[in-house]
Parts: structure tokens; C-alpha cells; sequence
């Protein structure tokens, strides 16, 4: 048996297994989701509803990478940066809901993913030895170390924002990752020839199917940003690790378009006070456009499926 299914299998068992106890927990807890006043109205039915539910998947993807560490070594780094990126999203979600709704102040939390972002940086740094580029597809730019950290930087940032801002569907987040996740198994594997990376990206697609038993449609329990947060932090991260980052453009295209109409809607409304959308991140444009929830999720997993194909032929040429 392939490595890659053994801990694929493991991690979704896991998660299925911790899932039950671990949201009635939360529920003893009154860890619940507070739905905004000015998001969707059909949400509002969703208040109470267990949020930071990333956690019992997260405790799979940890037990499971404890086991393939040892087979596997260069899966540590990308286990730590999920882990960094999970613990943030974990207390801007305990601010949420024992402090302030709002949680963690924007500058509090870009400061903790950056330092997360950059500690990962920095190792890939260390494993070029000197030579910093970046893949272009059909061609590569030279640079010197700190224009690359910084470039890398902005990046992983970014990315691991828009991951997050694709939360907010029942089982968007996590079904749109997991597209990403099942190509990177076979891009890792059989075309970098990288299999740790392949086998991590087996657990992280393992999670995301284990998870969404209890976040599809309707949800019982919410990822919250320790879900989302970590899930962002991985998908960059393995996005950096195949050498050609810029393919996150078609493997994450529709992380980059939820990202892009927020910034397009506030720029717009701040310059002309108009909308340009219904609501923002985009996913919620179509919802009151009267799509169902399970149609966006449907649609968007077909779009990241082909924006994944796409990144595969584009690593097959590079």
C-alpha cells in the first residue's frame, strides 16, 4: 500500500472519530458561531452552531504526522507552519467568543501569521543554499535574498487570507482545499518526485474529508479561522514547495477571486460609495443571487478542479 492512502486513511478516521466528541464538547462549552447582523439573513439561522471545530482535524493531522515523521522527515516544516498558522486562527477564535466578536485587531493577527509565514520562509531559504528564483513557468527570475523573503512573504500572507475568506459556506473551505489536496498527491509524487510533501498533502486532503462528515451541508460544526487559518498556511506553504508558486494563480483560483472582490468592493465603495457586489468575499454575491448553498460549493470545487488540472500541466512543463 502507498504511503499516501495509508495516511490518508488514517487522518479521515481520525477525524471522523474525534468529530463527535470533540463538538459536543464544544457545544458544552457554548463555543458557538455569532453570525454577523450585516452578513447573509439566511445565516442567522446558523448562531450557536460549534465553531473552531479545525481543531479535532487538526489533532488528526498532528497524531498521523507524528507516525509519518518517521519515514518522512521533511514533513516537519510543513506541519509546524500549519500548526503556527492553526494556533492563530485558535485565539482569534477564543477572542470571538469569550471577548470581542470582531477578535483579534487586523494588526494583532497579521503580525502572528507573518511570524509564522516568515519562520517557514526562512527555512526554504536555507534549503537553497544562496540562490534565491522564481519559476515563472517558461521562464525564471533571479534575485537577490531579500527581495525573494519579502516577495515570498506577501505571498504566504496573502494566500493564507484568501483560504480563510473562502470559509464561510457549509463545507466550501474544506471541499475546494481538498480538490487542491488530491492533486498535489500526484504532482508531489509522481512529477516532483517529492513524497513527503506528497504524503503530507494526502493527510491535509484526509482531513478536509473527514471534516466535512459533519461541516457539508447542513453544517453541524464551523472550521473557524483555526481550520481555515491552518488549511491557508498549508496550501501556501506546499504551494512554495513545488518551486513554481505562481500556479497558485490556477490551483487556488478561487482563493485568489474571494480575496480579489473584497479588496475590489471596498476600493470601489470607498472611491464612489457603489458596490460593485451584492456582498463580499464572492461566495455571499451568489448566495443572494439566490444560489444554494450546495451549488456554490459544487460550482466552485468544478472551478478549483480545473484550475487544478491546469497546475498539473503547468508542472509537467516547467
Amino acid at each position: 500500500m502507498r504511503p499516501q492512502i495509508l495516511f490518508f486513511a488514517l487522518v479521515t478516521i481520525l477525524t471522523i472519530a474525534f468529530g463527535k466528541p470533540a463538538i459536543e464538547l464544544l457545544r458544552r462549552l457554548k463555543f458557538g458561531q455569532s453570525e454577523r447582523a450585516e452578513g447573509p439573513q439566511s445565516h442567522l439561522k446558523k448562531q450557536g452552531t460549534p465553531t473552531m471545530g479545525g481543531v479535532f482535524f487538526l489533532l488528526a493531522l498532528l497524531v498521523a504526522s507524528v507516525v509519518a515523521f518517521f519515514f518522512h522527515k521533511d514533513i516537519l516544516p510543513l506541519l509546524l507552519v500549519t500548526m503556527g498558522m492553526g494556533l492563530v486562527g485558535l485565539a482569534d477564535d477564543l477572542v470571538k467568543i469569550k471577548v470581542d466578536k470582531h477578535g483579534l485587531r487586523a494588526w494583532q493577527k497579521s503580525i502572528l501569521l507573518v511570524v509564522f509565514a516568515a519562520a517557514y520562509i526562512g527555512w526554504d531559504m536555507w534549503q537553497k543554499g544562496g540562490v534565491y528564483s522564481i519559476d515563472f513557468i517558461f521562464f525564471t527570475w533571479n534575485m537577490p535574498g531579500w527581495l525573494y523573503a519579502v516577495i515570498m512573504l506577501c505571498f504566504f500572507y496573502y494566500v493564507t487570507n484568501c483560504v480563510n475568506l473562502t470559509d464561510g459556506v457549509d463545507g466550501l473551505a474544506s471541499s475546494t482545499i481538498g480538490v487542491t489536496m488530491f492533486s498535489l498527491v500526484f504532482a508531489f509524487e509522481y512529477i516532483l518526485k517529492d513524497t513527503a510533501a506528497s504524503v503530507f498533502s494526502a493527510m491535509v486532503l484526509g482531513a478536509c474529508v473527514g471534516f466535512l462528515v459533519y461541516n457539508r451541508h447542513p453544517a453541524k460544526v464551523f472550521m473557524g479561522d483555526t481550520g481555515s487559518l491552518a488549511l491557508g498556511g498549508a496550501f501556501s506553504a506546499l504551494m512554495m514547495r513545488t518551486g513554481l508558486p505562481v500556479i497558485a494563480i490556477f490551483m487556488g483560483i478561487i482563493f485568489i477571486v474571494e480575496g480579489v472582490s473584497v479588496m475590489i468592493q471596498v476600493a470601489v465603495f470607498k472611491a464612489t460609495g457603489k458596490r460593485v457586489f451584492r456582498m463580499t468575499p464572492i461566495h455571499h454575491h451568489f448566495e443572494l443571487g439566490k444560489w444554494s448553498e450546495k451549488k456554490i460549493v459544487t460550482v466552485f470545487s468544478l472551478v478549483t478542479l480545473v484550475g487544478a488540472a491546469i497546475s498539473v500541466w503547468c508542472l509537467m512543463i516547467n
